[in-house]
């Protein structure tokens, strides 16, 4: 379950329709064509606001302006490519991010760089915010005491989060919710699983929260201050996602005019997210697998080979041993793939989470749409 972050865009429609965002679902987008219309919404707040900039000489001002209308939200500016000035004007201005986006030749990883930028602004506010301590309750306290004497801080801090509260009229929820036993179930095996660098393969069905999941693990484990990195593999056509996850260097085919980075190298030493791992084609399987083998990759078109530190969460919604047998995916793979597998149980087998959930997302989308007590 991706967090949904609603995001005003104040710019033209053209630049709007090329960038993609409306399709993304986890973004729920709101347009203007300028800061005058945007000035005369009504007083929602927005996660974020993207100010597609036109006039280069006051983009100091209109970032200021946007900040206003966005209260004082995180405000991004999209600028057409190799304004080096106006980007600088801007990031002087206090913009949390600049992106570029030229119409004519859109950028597929523009929608991701946008939640990425709305991340790392949320998490950076996050960490400036004190943190009250956590709460054990009599229910949970034995199994952080355990974990504790076992040495592992980190599994001790999830028995104590993941527990269910006294009254879960108290509190708000925690985006991982535990109540059941099949979830409890599961924050066992994240507990266990966070202190390891194995590869950990998720599977349950869609909308079941393994992206969720896949963030403890990483939140929970000593890469937590580093990089987490994801992506959808159903997303992108074959050529497109190996340029994704292994970089090209320039001149690596048509249009490739600069050298890139791939999400191997971006996650450095955090964790890499692998979403819907069935969608992938086997050739680019057969490049994974060596990538898991050796611990190292090389970009498309180059001849030197980089090393590899992250760790590999993979999900899927499939039964990758059916895959297997179908030929659609190699069993090879799959071994290497399911070294800590952890299932992640559907809703209705986990009836004691809902109202839990339903009340943590109603905090987080009622204030957007006008109702603060919800």
């Amino acid at each position: 379950m991706p967090t949904i972050r609603s995001l005003l865009w104040i710019g033209s429609g053209r630049g709007l329709a090329a960038s993609g965002i409306t399709e993304a679902p986890e973004l729920d987008v709101t347009w203007v064509p300028d800061l005058a219309e945007a000035a005369k919404l009504p007083r929602v707040p927005f996660d974020g606001v993207l100010l597609e900039a036109e006039d280069a000489g006051t983009i100091g001002s209109a970032v200021a302006r946007a900040a206003a209308i966005g209260r004082e939200v995180p405000v991004l500016v999209c600028l057409p490519p190799a304004c080096v000035e106006a980007s600088q004007a801007a990031i002087a201005a206090g913009a949390a991010a600049v992106l570029q986006l030229d119409p004519e030749a859109v950028r597929p990883g523009f929608v991701r760089a946008v939640g990425d930028a709305l991340d790392s602004e949320h998490e950076r506010v996050a960490a400036r915010m004190p943190q009250p301590p956590i709460p054990v309750n009599a229910a949970n306290s034995e199994g952080a005491a355990n974990a504790a004497i076992a040495g592992n801080a980190a599994s001790a801090a999830f028995h104590a989060n993941a527990a269910p509260a006294a009254d879960v009229s108290d509190a708000l929820p925690p985006p991982f919710v535990a109540r059941s036993e099949a979830m409890r179930e599961v924050a066992e095996l994240v507990a266990v699983a966070a202190s390891s660098p194995s590869t950990v393969l998720l599977t349950g069905e869609t909308g079941a929260g393994k992206e969720v999941v896949a963030r403890q693990l990483h939140t929970r484990s000593e890469r937590a201050a580093l990089p987490f990195v994801a992506i959808n593999c159903a997303a992108f056509p074959e050529a497109l996602l190996e340029s994704e996850l292994f970089g090209h260097v320039k001149g690596a085919f048509t249009g490739a005019d600069r050298s890139k980075p791939g999400l191997f190298e971006t996650a450095g030493a955090g964790t890499l997210f692998l979403d819907e791992i069935a969608e992938m084609e086997l050739a680019l399987q057969a490049k994974l697998l060596r990538v898991l083998q050796e611990r190292e990759i090389r970009p498309i078109g180059g001849t030197r080979s980089i090393p590899v530190a992250c760790r590999i969460v993979a999900a899927t919604n499939r039964v990758l041993q059916d895959e297997v047998r179908s030929g659609h995916f190699r069993e090879d793979l799959y071994y290497r793939l399911n070294v800590f597998p952890i299932r992640i149980p559907p809703l209705r087998e986990r009836r004691k989470d809902i109202l839990p959930l339903a009340r943590h997302f109603l905090a987080l989308h009622g204030p957007r749409e006008g109702k603060q007590n919800c």
